[in-house]
């Protein structure tokens, strides 16, 4: 699980499924942002409204870490350092 503020995002390894929680009602939009092990191709899942959703991946070995962002006015707010998948 990895942390922006209140905000998080958590790749379950089991399911292959990636949830984006917004947890603030601050009309910045929450996202996970998710690198492909190729370092060419990355997938960004976004939650715009409090509250969380859920997506289904490819291969859990297809990616080699995720961060969770917020959408803000300039560049995004992204948590650091990402973390890393097995």
């Amino acid at each position: 699980m990895v942390y922006q503020g209140d905000n998080w995002a958590c790749f379950n390894f089991e399911t292959n499924k990636v949830t984006v929680c917004d947890k603030k009602k601050d009309g910045h939009a929450v996202y996970a942002y998710l690198r492909h092990r190729n370092g060419l191709d990355a997938d960004v899942l976004y939650h715009n409204t409090k509250g969380c959703t859920t997506h289904t991946m490819s291969s859990k070995k297809a990616y080699k870490y995720i961060t969770v962002c917020e959408s803000v006015w300039g560049p995004d707010w992204c948590h650091r350092p990402v973390v890393y998948m097995p």
